[in-house]
């Protein structure tokens, strides 16, 4: 402020989660928005958008770390996979309470072995010892708990997180092409 003008700012307190966007006025009494710190604007939508890939990369890491644990075997299953099944039915099966709805319990709690062999039987047999599931399931708990402190819910009063299964969109075949291969 100075003794000419002043400029009120409002953003919020815990950015895509209590609001996506700052607005501000000034003397003009004009109402302009921009976007809080580390985000950007996406200008078809009208909102501030986070450059946010960090459970994308977290996830891309959890299954190369699976991959290397089944000896190269785990990224080419997930590939037969991806061919194999309907992406709207695996988000169907996550969708414990049939709200249309995924919410951060639904997602974290599953159990995903059970979820694939409800999906394609033939899905996930391996010829061979496979890795021993405590090893399995502290890969899988890392990424689970990375997750749960990206979306923590109840910052500044926030409602829990949950997303239309109509909004979820994405190709299986290319996040796959993503994962690094084994000691990479």
């Amino acid at each position: 402020m100075n003794r000419k003008g002043f400029v009120i700012r409002a953003m919020p307190a815990a950015v895509h989660r209590t609001g996506t966007r700052s607005f501000y006025i000034d003397e003009t009494g004009v109402i302009l928005f921009d976007c809080p710190p580390g985000t950007q604007a996406d200008p078809a939508a009208g909102t501030c958008e986070p450059p946010d890939n960090v459970l994308v990369a977290h996830g891309l890491r959890t299954i190369q770390k699976l991959d290397a644990l089944s000896g190269g075997q785990a990224v080419p299953l997930a590939r037969q996979a991806a061919g194999l099944i309907d992406p709207v039915a695996v988000l169907k099966l996550f969708d414990v309470n049939g709200n249309g709805r995924l919410e951060l319990d639904e997602v974290v709690g599953a159990d995903l072995p059970a979820l694939i062999r409800k999906l394609h039987p033939s899905i996930g047999r391996v010829t061979g010892p496979g890795p021993a599931k405590r090893d399995v399931d502290a890969i899988v708990r890392g990424y689970v708990d990375a997750v749960r402190v990206d979306l923590a819910q109840g910052i500044a009063g926030a409602p829990p997180i949950s997303v239309p299964l109509t909004d979820l969109k994405g190709d299986l075949a290319a996040f796959l092409d993503l994962v690094p291969p084994p000691g990479k």
